[in-house]
């Protein structure tokens, strides 16, 4: 049984050029994913609430129905797992609701949104536990173990997460996340991966496979991107994993000239990265360089008219990076439950004819 775990699209995000997305996907993933069993969205399809009449809400609809179509001709169970409710909220509905017509297979539906903490075992024994992000519960770590434990299983042969697991944490956090899962009480319930989505930097640790996100959306993201298959062996419950990389995605690059010291190490460095990575000559290229002055940011853009050129101080980069650690601690976790509450506390000062029930009317209509 073969398994493609693609996660983070993000469509919508504003350094994402919607034509190449689409492009990476229909010459790049689905191809690929073409004699797949089991397809896995592992959340933050998404990147914010979309108009149907915006070009990312046209570009959704077009992604989801090309999707829809493979799914369907080649017989593919696909999964959705709602990501962080910012990002997702409840589009992910779309997938259903296009592919009403799909048939069942083997007893299954082709296509779920996994919105829920839940177990799902396939035809062939295959069993996987789901958990999206933002649930609202105390202890996601305890509500996985119990979805496994009421579904009368010892282990799982996977899980498929959107969150933080401890080693994915960026470091000097003053507390932990709400949606941070325990590796050491979960692990030994799965006995082949833990497919991970959320951060936006591919890894495999353990266990844990950290999907990253499959186009670049900012400098520190680096790293080769496009999406995990896994083999599963029946038989033995054990799997092969391979990465398969989105050679179409746009380059960020960073100068750190503590290291390369001259504007020649730099440029040089540079043309050897574009040369690398950039696709095709119209792919925009993103620049940071940390410590320099205005001559090496004039030298690139001769050389790279269409470069994106941006510069940061090592002083800048740290005081950023504690104010942004601080502020996310801040956030509250919102569900659908809770989200009239929230904005009903921050606008009843300023807005007192906006009551609870309005609220509740409101987003209800949107």
């Amino acid at each position: 049984m073969k398994i493609s775990f693609l996660t983070d699209i993000h469509v919508g995000n504003p350094k994402i050029q919607l034509k190449r997305l689409v492009d990476n996907l229909e010459t790049i993933a689905w191809p690929e994913m073409s004699d797949s069993d089991l397809i896995l969205l592992g959340g933050d399809f998404f990147d914010c609430l979309l108009n149907i009449n915006s070009d990312a809400g046209v570009a959704s609809i077009y992604i989801i129905d090309k999707l829809l179509d493979l799914v369907g001709e080649k017989s593919i169970y696909l999964r959705i797992l709602r990501g962080t409710f910012s990002h997702d909220r409840y589009q992910n509905r779309l997938f259903v609701e296009r592919a009403s017509a799909l048939p069942e297979k083997d007893g299954l539906p082709l296509v779920r949104v996994l919105d829920k903490i839940e177990v799902e075992k396939f035809p062939n024994g295959m069993t996987i536990v789901y958990c999206p992000d933002d649930i609202p519960c105390k202890d996601v770590t305890e509500s996985v173990l119990t979805a496994i434990n009421a579904a009368h299983l010892e282990t799982v042969d996977y899980a498929c997460c959107h969150g933080y697991w401890d080693h994915l944490l960026p470091p000097g956090l003053p507390t932990r996340p709400h949606n941070c899962l325990d590796y050491d009480k979960i692990a030994p319930k799965v006995k082949c991966r833990i497919f991970n989505g959320h951060v936006h930097t591919r890894s495999v640790w353990n266990k844990v496979v950290s999907g990253g996100s499959f186009e670049r959306f900012r400098h520190g993201e680096e790293e080769a991107k496009g999406f995990y298959t896994a083999s599963f062996h029946e038989d033995t419950h054990t799997d092969v994993l391979s990465f398969i990389q989105n050679t179409g995605t746009i380059p960020f690059i960073t100068l750190d000239m503590n290291i390369l010291e001259s504007n020649d190490r730099a440029l040089s460095y540079l043309k050897r990265r574009i040369k690398d990575e950039r696709p095709d000559e119209d792919c925009p290229i993103h620049v940071r360089i940390v410590g320099t002055d205005s001559s090496l940011i004039q030298a690139i853009k001769e050389l790279y008219p269409k470069a994106v050129v941006t510069e940061k101080k090592n002083v800048i980069q740290v005081q950023e990076k504690v104010t942004f650690m601080t502020t996310i601690q801040d956030l509250p976790v919102i569900t659908e439950d809770n989200l009239p509450a929230i904005i009903y506390d921050n606008v009843r000062e300023s807005h007192p004819e906006m009551t609870l029930d309005k609220i509740k009317e409101i987003l209800h209509a949107s």
